[in-house]
Parts: structure tokens; sequence; C-alpha cells
């Protein structure tokens, strides 16, 4: 699940020389909402990442903003895995 990091970066060290970098410089107390959210330089809706994009390294640049986007990742593709709803793709 992702959320609004707490931090304006952080670079997480991973096993086999990949990293995932987490990246908000605007982030503070007053724009602490996700805005946009690019992986990899890539537009990115989803909630979630998984293991699998995880473990490959990634780069993520957060847009943090004073107000919620409520327009960003609400499509059904875009909410995590859940074991009680089947997948919708």
């Amino acid at each position: 699940m992702l959320g609004a990091p707490l931090f304006p970066k952080a670079t997480l060290h991973l096993p086999g020389g990949h990293d995932v970098v987490l990246s908000a410089p605007a982030n503070n107390a007053e724009i602490r909402y996700i805005n946009r959210l690019t992986v990899n330089g890539q537009e990115y809706t989803r909630n979630w990442l998984s293991h699998r994009e995880l473990v490959q390294g990634a780069t993520l640049e957060f847009e943090m903003g004073s107000q919620p986007n409520k327009a960003r990742g609400i499509g059904i593709e875009d909410a995590p895995f859940s074991m009680s709803k089947p997948p919708q793709r």
C-alpha cells in the first residue's frame, strides 16, 4: 500500500544492488497529499506496488499538494489485491 511519505527523500538499498528511491521534495506539514505519482518516470495511479516491482528496484516521484487529488487512484485496477474479492482485470 502506498501513502504519503513523511520525508522528502529516502533510498532503500536492496540485495542484488537494486535501490528503491522515494522522492517527495515538496512534502511538509501543509503539503501532505499525493497529487501525482510516477514510478520509473511513468504515470502511476495504483495505490500499491507488488513485491516483484519493488525487488527489481524503482524510483517513486511523489508530487505533493495541499489538497487531496480525489481523481487519483480511484479505478478498480488501482485498488490492491483482496482475498475477499477476485481480481477485476
